[in-house]
């Protein structure tokens, strides 16, 4: 048998259909590669920390061991963060591309913890995709504030230890708290859903309403949420003059103070806070106020309908001139007074405060009031803290509240400047009134 020459046409003609189909896969490669960077591609975000009291322990993910966080650190992708039983840290998302406008504020609860697996945003304000925050491996208690601002179409993912899932999507606050035999997400307003650890099905969770899988079985049980007691809890309805539009706040500082104090509105990460304001190298006592008020008879506090009673408190502390809460412990810098009537008919005050700056401790500074039941809690400096109150309802078991009259927030001291972002008075009815909200159902419902 010869050997048949090659046919030099279709030599040709393979050459040439081999070329152009390289070309299509290059033209189309190059095609999706643009239309990926151009549409689909993100840039990561990188969070700063922000330590609101004590110790943060911090584990990078080319580190082995843990180290001490630091206030204003920035945060990679891969690292762990742990808070202990009395600390408290925030991760603060920021856009690099919109004048590091806030996106997203994590609030790590003591003893909590979290490792950051992505935050990212679209590479251009065309891109198809979103800003997404993923965090993975969550225990402990979690706070999560998405400003009315942000991305319409943020998702936040959140995964458990038990490998439930939860996101989050747009503007809204949260409260998630992942223990070792279940998952609650306390939605207080925005667009949450949670999926159990055998991935199944996902459920909505509905303004206002706490949704709560227990993974023995991988139940899911939704209930109404707590009601907030307090009207216009973010000062959204305040005036410049310390006046309410509405029913709610009424602020003021005590004219015969020299200087007097000041109330205003300040943008802090795009967000627009109240702030308690006193300067002027000022040597002498003085306060500023916001009060709300229930009028004469009070908001009732009904032992039939509510077992749980809990201020809560998002602030920040700029500065105070004096040590702790001044000599007498009656100056802090931020102070919180409940007025209420007792279920024998008798009125009464609760009084807790917040101080930055440590007293000497050689001093005899007082670290509670003459009416205070508890020392007052020392927080950082220039850092947010959420305060959650233990339940009042046990706090008075002495006094217990009837009804509340009224709610005082104020400043006090010689120069302070504080900023409140959120104060709430959540009331409900539990199974077990001793947990912090969002920990447990609401009792009477299966």
């Amino acid at each position: 048998m010869t050997d048949r020459a090659l046919d030099p046409h279709r030599l040709a003609w393979g050459i040439l259909l081999l070329s152009f189909a390289i070309f299509c896969v290059l033209a189309v490669t190059v095609i999706l590669a643009v239309d990926y960077f151009l549409f689909q591609s993100p840039v990561p975000v990188r969070p700063t920390l922000s330590i609101g009291r004590e110790t943060i322990a911090v584990m990078e993910s080319t580190g082995s061991s843990e180290r001490v966080g630091y206030n204003g650190e920035t945060v990679t992708v891969g690292t762990r963060i742990s808070s202990y039983p009395q600390s408290q840290a925030t991760l603060r998302f920021t856009d690099p591309q919109a004048n590091d406008s806030l996106i997203a504020a994590i609030t790590l609860h003591n003893s909590s913890v979290l490792t950051l697996r992505q935050a990212s945003r679209p590479r251009f304000e065309w891109s198809r995709n979103s800003h997404l925050i993923e965090l993975g491996n969550v225990s402990g208690r979690l706070s999560i504030t998405v400003p009315d601002t942000a991305d319409p179409n943020l998702l936040i993912n959140i995964e458990t230890a038990a490998g439930a899932i939860v996101n989050l999507e747009g503007a809204g606050r949260y409260t998630v708290n992942a223990s070792a035999d279940q998952l609650s997400v306390f939605n207080r307003h925005g667009n949450a859903t949670f999926i159990p650890p055998d991935l199944r099905q996902g459920h909505s969770i509905p303004t206002n309403g706490l949704g709560t899988i227990n993974y023995a079985d991988n139940s899911v049980s939704q209930k109404p949420g707590y009601v907030n007691l307090l009207r216009d809890s973010t000062f959204d309805a305040l005036e410049a003059d310390g006046s309410a539009k509405t029913q709610g706040w009424v602020c003021s500082s005590d004219p015969n103070d020299s200087p007097v104090g000041e109330y205003d509105f300040v943008p802090m990460d795009d967000v627009t806070v109240l702030r308690f304001v006193r300067g002027d190298d000022a040597t002498t006592h003085g306060i500023t106020s916001c009060v709300q008020s229930f009028g004469q008879t009070g908001a009732e506090i009904r032992a039939d309908v509510y077992n749980y009673l809990a201020l809560r408190a998002t602030f920040y502390v700029e500065y105070q001139s004096l040590n702790a809460c001044g000599f007498d412990g009656s100056e802090c810098p931020l102070m919180v007074r409940m007025d209420y009537i007792d279920q024998n008919g008798e009125g009464q005050h609760w009084y807790h405060g917040f101080y930055a700056r440590e007293a000497d401790s050689q001093s005899n500074y007082r670290l509670r009031c003459a009416s205070c039941i508890q020392d007052h809690d020392q927080i950082s400096e220039k850092a947010w803290f959420t305060y959650e109150s233990p339940n009042l309802l046990t706090l008075l078991e002495e006094t217990p509240p009837a009804s509340i009259v009224g709610l005082f927030i104020y400043a006090s001291g010689h120069q302070y400047d504080v900023r409140l972002d959120e104060v709430t008075l959540t009331a409900a009815r539990l199974d077990n009134p001793e947990i912090v909200p969002g920990d447990v159902e609401l009792a009477g419902e299966s």
